[in-house]
């Protein structure tokens, strides 16, 4: 019966797009101990081609996650304790990581749904730690048999599996965290006072018999629930971002098949090695692929814009001195590197100060800026406008001599078209040098400036203008 429902599982759209996820777990998992390991197969391959590289590193990583889970099972084998002991260790500090990370960053991310899983995450390590000390031979607190860390395993899977259910259902939703912070530790204490003390809550375990049927009813319960769950974030999938439903759908998975993994003789079973392997890929998951690449999106893009702004004429938007630098140089390497020629166009509006003094700098700003708007429609797409400062602008157009002149010459006709229409602009003028590298010389940045800017002051000093 038990197979036949895991078969119809198999079938559907949710156990079919979990299979990705869970090769995308192990992959992650892998990464995760190499990372740990510190990743020395990089200095080994780092002169190999790209591709090479890639697959080398990935097939490194790939080996260590499995030694490491080989040196696991012979832990198991031979200190089931020990390895029990371990796992669930490691997996209650990433608990509590997703809780510091999701609750402490959540001003930057605004991520309501990682806070909602943060929040969860945080009584989830409780229950985590109270299994772990009154686990069958630790001997810390005073149980007898495997019921009780049996009963709390339950409990703290009932508790993930509503989690997530609710995380799905209040996806994007705004709530309050503080609601839920204590919702949760009201019923992380109901749970741990039913068990420990009160003693009401359902046997989950007999010794010498094995798992009880409330136990064995609640392992699928548990994955309905998950599943459940991963149908809804399957249909809201669209309004989720990519990595995040990935990472989420994978952890699920993980979940389901961590609670599948109930057919074991007693205590010390092999499936429950799988079992407790299973946990930790879940925990791993939301940790290093959830928390740790979606949490690093807002700095990514504060970062990003940072530097969009370092390089960006606030007045213009057009790139300003430094961004017209570091592109011009790059420009000259991508050239000399396909063999093509790449041409500067150098330019200054003449008597702009008069603007100044005339109808004042608020004026002047709007003549700069319908310059500016002009002087970019005028360039091809694949063409650079920047801004050098005051009313000094200037070009990198990707073509030779007759494919810069046709852009100077489009230039001077949109100018002139512009100030003859304008009260504010009528009586300024527009001075233009050229320059164009050609392939075969050395790609000197400055050179083509000051060769460019002499053009430019050339062309000034012929026709009178100041």
């Amino acid at each position: 019966m038990a197979l036949n429902g895991r078969t119809r599982c198999e079938q559907s759209p949710i156990a079919s797009e979990s299979i990705p996820y869970l090769c995308r777990a192990g992959r992650q998992i892998s990464n995760f101990i190499a990372g740990l390991l510190g990743c020395h197969e990089v200095i080994i391959v780092g002169m190999m081609g790209k591709d090479l590289r890639e697959t080398l590193t990935m097939a490194s990583r790939l080996a260590a996650g499995l030694l490491v889970v080989l040196a696991l099972y012979v832990v198991a084998r031979n200190n089931y304790l020990l390895y029990h002991t371990l796992l669930e260790g490691f997996s209650l500090v990433l608990a509590a990581l997703i809780y510091v990370l999701t609750t402490r960053t959540y001003k930057y991310s605004g991520n309501d749904l990682l806070l909602f899983l943060g929040n969860a995450y945080l009584f989830i390590a409780v229950i985590d730690f109270f299994h772990i000390v009154t686990y069958k031979g630790m001997d810390i607190l005073p149980v007898q048999g495997a019921n009780t860390a049996t009963q709390l395993w339950i409990a703290g899977g009932y508790l993930l599996a509503v989690t997530f259910l609710l995380a799905a259902v209040i996806e994007h939703r705004h709530f309050s965290a503080r609601l839920q912070f204590w919702a949760y530790a009201a019923v992380t204490s109901l749970l741990l006072l039913s068990i420990m003390w009160l003693r009401n809550f359902p046997v989950c375990y007999i010794d010498g018999r094995g798992p009880t049927v409330f136990r064995t009813a609640s392992d699928y319960l548990i994955s309905v629930i998950m599943l459940a769950a991963m149908l809804l974030f399957y249909r809201r999938r669209s309004r989720l971002d990519r990595v995040l439903y990935q990472m989420l759908m994978a952890a699920m998975a993980c979940i389901v098949l961590s609670e599948l993994s109930y057919l074991y003789v007693d205590t010390y079973g092999v499936m429950n090695f799988v079992r407790y392997l299973f946990k930790l890929a879940s925990y791993v998951l939301i940790y290093e692929g959830v928390v740790i690449r979606v949490l690093d999106a807002p700095f990514d893009t504060i970062f990003h814009d940072l530097k969009a702004s370092a390089v960006t004429d606030n007045l213009t938007g057009l790139y300003n001195r430094q961004g017209f630098r570091e592109l011009l140089k790059s420009e000259l390497f991508l050239a000399q590197k396909r063999n093509l020629p790449l041409g500067l166009l150098m330019m200054d509006i003449d008597k702009f100060k008069s603007v100044n003094d005339r109808f004042g700098h608020l004026a002047g700003d709007e003549v700069l800026k319908e310059f500016a708007e002009l002087f970019r429609s005028s360039l091809r797409g694949r063409d650079i406008a920047c801004r050098l400062g005051g009313d000094e602008f200037t070009a990198i157009v990707r073509a030779g001599q007759d494919g810069l002149r046709l852009v100077e010459d489009r230039i001077r006709v949109a100018f002139y078209m512009w100030s003859a229409s304008s009260e504010v602009a009528r009586n300024l003028g527009l001075s233009i040098g050229s320059v164009v590298w050609e392939p075969g010389r050395a790609p000197d940045a400055e050179s083509l400036i000051m060769l460019a800017d002499k053009a430019m002051y050339k062309e000034k000093e012929e026709h009178g203008r100041t």
